[in-house]
């Protein structure tokens, strides 16, 4: 058990890589990681932004229509 590699799933071996080349394939999972939170955050936004705008136009329909009831007709 102690002298089993290490596999990633790109079935490279830990003792295969040479520094520089580990340090790239930890760089891409980082940015694989920060871009699936990025698309997350995305996702939360545009749920915020659609429930923003229907409760604008609810308010601004609410507005129109008291608004209109005052209003004297000509």
């Amino acid at each position: 058990m102690c002298n089993q590699r290490v596999r990633y799933k790109s079935g490279l071996e830990n003792e295969d890589m040479t520094p520089t080349l580990r340090q790239l394939w930890t760089a891409i999972r980082q940015m694989q990681q920060d871009m699936s939170q990025i698309k997350l955050q995305i996702n939360e936004e545009r749920a915020l932004r659609a429930d923003l705008q229907q409760l604008l136009m609810q308010h601004l329909e609410t507005s129109s229509v008291s608004s209109g009831a005052n209003t004297p007709k000509c």
